[in-house]
């Protein structure tokens, strides 16, 4: 979880969240599959693939990574279940919400038996995935047998520690099914450096009238938090958005 001053929630966003849960894994774990829906602008998309190259490189236990999209109309998992947990607690709990920890503290409160582990994202820990597709990797139109690769046909992605720079696909979750092969590199140079650099070198800045309005609200907030609204940074040019009005960074399935 973070607040609006760390970060967007972007394809770049989700990506880095990812993978800070990937290299949180440790033995005997050498597989890891992931279930996710369709929505381009914060799974399916290249900027993960880049993230995905980029840990499966690096991550000191990780072989083989597998991403399986569900089908349409059969989208709902666990992680929806949790959603509808969390909301019912903001309903009946009397915790207030003052600051973003308060929000983090409530999610942890959440689920009895399994209690919800809340991981909290500063600024700095997001990485900017959609530089390695400018230099480094390269998402092609054509397979290695020379089909086009279409994103929105794909339901299985593969990451191999053995084959780096290669992208293995399925277009189908049949488990017999044969891996398709997608090059992201250029010939001969599946060695790249996949560190990406940082998505924001300071926090990220809102705008003046947000800030103005939530400086309002200061006398019904206790003095502790003070500081954090009074030191949130603004920039003139931005205009005030809401939640709901926010677009994420998305990519055209085609």
């Amino acid at each position: 979880m973070w607040s609006e001053v760390d970060g967007g929630r972007g394809a770049n966003q989700i990506a880095s969240c990812v993978a800070k849960h990937l290299y949180s894994i440790g033995l005997p774990t050498k597989h890891v599959t992931l279930y996710s829906d369709t929505c381009g602008g914060q799974n399916k998309n290249s900027h993960m693939v880049a993230m995905f190259m980029s840990v499966i490189r690096y991550h000191n236990i990780l072989e083989v990574i597998d991403h399986k999209f569900l089908l349409a109309g059969h989208t709902h998992m666990e992680c929806d279940s949790d959603h509808a947990l969390i909301e019912k607690k903001k309903k009946t709990s009397k915790t207030i919400i003052y600051h973003p920890h308060d929000w983090m503290q409530l999610v942890r409160q959440t689920g009895k038996k399994n209690p919800f582990i809340v991981t909290p994202m500063m600024h700095s820990d997001f990485l900017n995935y959609s530089e390695l597709l400018k230099n480094q990797l390269q998402m092609k139109k054509k397979n290695s047998n020379g089909e086009k690769f279409v994103w929105k046909n794909v339901k299985w992605l593969r990451f191999k520690k053995t084959e780096l720079g290669i992208l293995y696909y399925k277009e189908t979750l049949d488990i017999d099914a044969p891996f398709k092969s997608l090059s992201l590199c250029s010939k001969g140079r599946s060695h790249y450096q996949l560190t990406p650099p940082l998505c924001y070198n300071r926090p990220v800045p809102i705008a003046e009238k947000k800030k103005k309005d939530l400086l309002d609200l200061l006398p019904m907030i206790p003095n502790v938090f003070h500081d954090f609204y009074k030191n949130l940074p603004t920039d003139a040019t931005l205009k005030e958005t809401y939640p709901n009005n926010e677009t994420d960074t998305e990519e055209e399935n085609s």
